[in-house]
């Protein structure tokens, strides 16, 4: 947790700093948007990370604080999270060197004569952050308007038999598609048949909805699928439920026969930009089996990213067609009761309680925005995970090394067979083999987790830490 900006008479108000609440009153950014797993986070580095399209830095300060501050410095807009983390905790632009402290108090102008006070306009309005089981959340509206206590717990989390599956991933695509995606309960067993983790053609079916209707807050609804067999359901589920606490998660439960068994999916999000989003994924559960558990961090988000890409081109072609056809949902959607309940309450909630938001699509209403001048998104899985992962971003390091260690080992056993010759030569030409086949797997675990051509051996080591955005 963040401590506040010191509130002396020597402080400056936040009326007076350069990060002050201009443009900070939309209703859309009134709330608190999870941006990070704090494991992820590089303690010695700074992460930029953006809410609507504005840009914030996070950084450790003295005593391993967090704080986050907006990504702009006051002198000549230059990006905070472009310069870097001083010794002393502080930030440091790259640009003229004016450095700050995590309340946002600038520390030093190295242009100004030693006997000049720092102008008040150069201090920055601290951004109000929070970290709840193991989220970083960011509040980038009015600092008026901050409850800490109005962030989302799972009470569930907070039991000692509870583990968790976590994973952060930016997606070409905005905020309401993601959640209208993950509340379509429908697509799961055709998108994702087959799949770890996903469905089965088989099961695809008739669905009913009990919705809870809560206003603003969101709304709830249980679920179940009558075509579903008793004797096909995994650890005898008895039920399910799926919850919207606008405007940022969507939290699955299930319920099981044996009582004291839990699991669930909390699938926590951040609008990047109107048309591009960060999923924060956790699955949680007390029975997980022993190979799951045994499984690396990093080779669990590959299958996840997986599961993610399945789909990820027909949200994307979807997106498009609502941009750019302009007509309600109304006039364009044919649904049907028994699979698109949740997705129609949602596109309601928006019209009734999100309406402002860019790029809101609500049943009856949209808010249409200019199209992106930014570059289309990369969809490569260095872009949109790994670099945003500690345990990937680790992995990745281990096998750029691996490759570069086998095709060293394989040049210097090839060279050692070739010089020794039949027989003697059997043994360094079995091991020139067995290193070829040691850097051809560490090539292909490389690719997976980059989604992409293998980057260069070298100094890609350091170039990993790249910030998040």
């Amino acid at each position: 947790m963040i401590e506040s900006a010191r509130e002396d008479t020597t402080s400056p108000s936040a009326a007076e700093r350069g990060g002050r609440d201009d443009g900070r009153d939309a209703p859309y950014l009134q709330h608190w948007f999870p941006v990070a797993f704090e494991v992820d986070l590089d303690r010695k580095a700074l992460t930029r990370v953006t809410v609507h399209g504005s840009g914030f830095v996070l950084f450790y300060g003295p005593e391993e604080r967090l704080a986050c501050l907006p990504d702009r410095c006051p002198h000549r807009s230059a990006r905070l999270s472009d310069g870097r983390r001083t010794g002393a905790g502080t930030v440091e632009c790259l640009y003229h060197g004016w450095g700050f402290a995590g309340d946002g108090l600038c520390t030093g102008i190295p242009q100004l004569p030693r006997d000049t006070a720092i102008p008040p306009r150069a201090h920055l309005a601290p951004v109000p952050l929070e970290v709840v089981q193991g989220i970083v959340w960011i509040w980038p509206g009015r600092r008026d308007d901050v409850d800490p206590a109005s962030i989302t717990r799972i009470a569930a989390l907070d039991r000692p038999d509870m583990r968790t599956i976590d994973y952060v991933s930016d997606l070409p695509y905005g905020q309401e598609a993601l959640v209208e995606n993950v509340l379509d309960f429908a697509h799961i067993h055709i998108a994702h048949d087959g799949a770890r983790g996903g469905g089965h053609r088989a099961h695809a079916g008739p669905l009913a909805f009990e919705i809870e209707e809560r206003g603003p807050a969101g709304f709830g609804a249980e679920f179940r699928s009558p075509t579903m067999d008793e004797s096909d359901r995994s650890e005898r589920t008895e039920g399910a439920r799926v919850d919207f606490d606008a405007p940022n998660l969507v939290h699955y439960v299930s319920s099981y026969s044996s009582g004291d068994r839990i699991a669930g999916l909390a699938l926590f999000s951040a609008p990047l930009h109107h048309d591009r989003c960060r999923l924060v994924y956790r699955a949680y559960s007390n029975f997980w089996p022993k190979q799951d558990l045994k499984r690396p961090r990093w080779r669990e988000h590959i299958h996840q990213m997986e599961l993610l890409e399945q789909d990820m081109a027909v949200v994307m072609g979807q997106t498009r067609e609502l941009a750019s056809d302009g007509r309600a949902l109304r006039d364009l959607w044919l649904p049907i009761k028994t699979s698109d309940q949740l997705v129609l309450q949602y596109r309601r909630w928006v019209e009734a309680h999100a309406a402002d938001t860019p790029g809101a699509l609500g049943w009856r209403t949209r808010n249409d925005v200019p199209p992106s001048s930014h570059a289309p998104p990369a969809l490569d899985r260095m872009t949109l995970h790994t670099q945003h992962c500690a345990a990937c971003r680790e992995a990745l390091r281990r096998f750029l090394r691996e490759r570069r260690a086998a095709g060293g080992t394989a040049f210097v056993a090839t060279v050692g067979a070739a010089l020794v010759g039949l027989p003697f030569g059997l043994l360094p030409a079995s091991a020139a083999v067995a290193a070829a086949l040691w850097g051809v797997r560490a090539h292909a675990t490389i690719e997976r987790l980059t989604g992409g051509p293998a980057p260069p051996p070298p100094s890609t080591d350091e170039s990993l830490d790249s910030g998040q955005g």
